[in-house]
């Protein structure tokens, strides 16, 4: 029998083998993923991307909604290169309508302009490579939908349940979520004020005006009449245009005589021990929430399998979001559009938006892939070889029939080798892979099976021998 030549143990095979078990380790985290999660990763994408490329606009209509189809399927197949695609549009959609409104100007030195709007672009285009799993992705799309909440004054509160909502169902994708909200949101409503609060005060002093803090969380519906430009054609002099429109803002020098959006900024400044103070209290008291409920659930006072309090868990967050942010206001010097009824509906909105968590199973379907198929498989046909040269010495040495275990021994080869080339060319469907995976199970019994049978065969014929010596 042929013998396994050393492994090469040298830097370059050591590579190797990383790159293998990160491939293998990737095929195996897509392989846990569902079909019913990537055709609802298909679906909630193409809503997110054309809502977001829609709302702000960068590409003419009705291209926005054809780049959306075709980032969502991209995502389907592969979410490592379809949701840096749409996040790419999305981004310097933003860029370009910042740009327009001079937001980037004010942002301070050249080195500052150019840092936010490298880092801007990272995020939109980075965390989508590092975190490329189908929830993940599912997590971004919830927070570009949470944002175009915010341009609808009637449902704007409906971001917040969305929000929590991605809590509820991607766990720590969730600050995907938050990140993609505010990569938009704030910038938005950092203009929204100045052009709708501060730049409208007549008064000198109008820091002081009652309603002048700046806003925290309020719909966007004021500015969006602002964000309905894009290119009138897709080509290389429109297109030039949004390059020179962002780059022209990272040097040009803005109009600081007067009130102007640096007052606004400022505002934001002065506000922030408020706005942060605000954050870590609604964070906290999640966390507490969170932390008594395990605790419960731990001591045995509430059921392990009561899918039912993640969904109140985040019902609970949501009305002490609102009641918090309805009553801090004047404290942590910011303003927030809240009412009762704003706060009624977001909390039953929530509620709706995590209900379906007690239906779903996080159990995997899947548990094989292919790189296990292909170890299995290997492993089996090394005991086989092994056998099958044990049986070759009994039929060269030993006139014993040796036909059965033989001619079953070959059906076992055939069927391996044919699992083997079929694995190693990626052949099998994910679905098929369990199935697989419990036939070589049953083929390796079978080969227990042979070897037991080979094993009374020569037991007998040593009976036989040694009743022929006796005689």
């Amino acid at each position: 029998m042929k013998k396994p030549s050393p492994k090469n143990t040298g830097p370059l095979s050591w590579f190797k083998d990383r790159i293998q078990k990160r491939k293998d380790k990737k095929e195996e985290e897509r392989n846990l993923e569902s079909r019913l999660l990537k055709i609802i990763t298909f679906v909630v994408t193409l809503v997110a991307m054309a809502l977001g490329m829609s709302f702000l606009p960068l590409f003419p209509s009705p291209l926005p909604i054809k780049l959306a189809v075709l980032v969502a399927f991209l995502t389907f197949q592969y979410p490592m290169y379809g949701m840096p695609i749409g996040g790419a549009v999305i981004g310097l959609g933003l860029m370009y309508h910042l740009a327009e409104l001079y937001f980037i100007s004010f942002l301070g030195s050249e080195m500052v302009r150019v840092a936010v709007v490298v880092v801007w672009m990272a995020l939109f285009v980075g965390l989508p490579v590092i975190f490329h799993r189908y929830k993940s992705a599912l997590a971004i799309d919830f927070g570009l939908l949470a944002v175009t909440m915010l341009f609808f004054a009637p449902v704007y509160f409906l971001a917040i349940p969305l929000i929590l909502a991605s809590a509820v169902y991607f766990k720590k994708y969730v600050a995907l979520t938050v990140v993609y909200y505010a990569l938009i949101s704030v910038p938005l409503q950092i203009l929204q004020y100045f052009n709708y609060t501060v730049s409208t005060i007549t008064q000198p002093d109008w820091w002081n005006v009652a309603g002048s803090s700046p806003p925290l969380f309020t719909s966007l519906n004021s500015i969006f009449t602002n964000l309905n430009s894009s290119i009138s054609q897709f080509r290389l002099y429109t297109t030039s245009q949004i390059v020179y429109a962002i780059t022209g803002q990272l040097t040009w020098t803005p109009n600081i005589n007067g009130r102007n959006l640096g007052d606004a900024l400022t505002q934001y400044r002065d506000s922030a021990p408020g706005l942060i103070m605000f954050i870590i209290i609604v964070v906290g008291l999640a966390l507490a929430l969170i932390f008594f409920t395990r605790l419960f659930i731990k001591e045995g006072a509430i059921g392990n399998d009561n899918k039912i309090f993640p969904c109140l868990t985040a019902t609970l967050v949501a009305a002490l979001f609102f009641i918090l942010l309805s009553g801090l206001q004047t404290a942590l010097a910011f303003t927030a559009d809240v009412s009762p009824g704003t706060i009624l509906f977001g909390t039953l909105a929530t509620l709706l938006f995590t209900l379906p968590v007690m239906f779903i199973d996080y159990t995997p379907k899947q548990t094989a892939t292919t790189s296990e198929v292909t170890d299995k498989a290997k492993a089996i046909m090394d005991r086989l070889l092994v056998f099958e040269g044990q049986l070759n010495n009994v039929k060269e040495n030993i006139p014993v029939d040796v036909s059965s275990p033989e001619g079953k021994m070959l059906v076992i080869k055939d069927s391996l080798e044919d699992t083997l080339r079929k694995s190693e060319a990626r052949f099998y469907e994910m679905t098929d892979l369990d199935e697989k995976f419990r036939e070589l199970e049953k083929l390796g019994k079978d080969l227990d099976g042979l070897e037991s049978e080979l094993n009374t065969i020569l037991l007998e014929y040593q009976i036989f021998v040694n009743c022929e010596f006796s005689n």
